[in-house]
């Protein structure tokens, strides 16, 4: 049992054949970047140098509780020790089947990073993104205002607004019998 940066950690899987993994277990750290597979547990974590590492297949720090059935999930943001074989498929090297050691979840400070304005006929929004892992964000969106008019033409945005309902018009007349058919009229 040993502890790899993920640096190691990719070049250990990469010494496997596809499909191919050791037969000793090795601890990895990282922030959990994307959960690609919410059932399982598969996801990308990073050390924040720019060396990404794909989990496949996540557990309890048992190995009996597989992802989807954890009571606290860890997710985007968050950081994990994940323990377990390492090896590669198709290339990428991964963990195959890790078990959760540790979960510290990330604590989220939210700031705003875009702020839209909502017009009379469109929303807006105000995106706020955590300033800590940069990776959680969460969007709020502004409905739009609608128009202010009294003249007929909107006092916010200058566009022309008529009050007038407008003609109706009678396409066409069915009448409906008892059993449900219908008769032109």
């Amino acid at each position: 049992d040993s502890v790899l940066t993920i640096e190691q950690a990719n070049a250990l899987g990469k010494l496997y054949a596809s499909n191919a993994y050791t037969t000793g277990k090795y601890y990895v750290t990282g922030t959990i970047t994307e959960v690609y597979n919410t059932q399982y547990g598969n996801m990308y974590i990073t050390d924040g140098e720019g060396h990404t590492f794909c989990i496949y297949g996540t557990y309890s720090a048992d190995g009996k509780t597989r992802y989807d059935k954890l009571t606290t999930k860890p997710v985007l943001g968050d950081t994990v020790t994940i323990y377990g074989i390492v090896g590669q498929y198709n290339g990428t090297s991964q963990i195959k089947n890790g078990w959760i050691t540790e979960h510290t979840p990330c604590e989220h400070v939210l700031v705003e990073v875009k702020n839209v304005a909502a017009g009379c006929t469109n929303n807006g929004y105000i995106v706020r993104e955590c300033s800590i892992c940069k990776l959680y964000s969460e969007t709020e969106t502004i409905d739009a205002l609608g128009h202010t008019t009294e003249e007929g033409i909107c006092e916010r945005c200058g566009e022309e607004i008529s009050n007038d309902p407008g003609e109706s018009k009678v396409l066409a007349t069915f009448d409906f019998g008892a059993n449900g058919s219908a008769t032109h009229v």
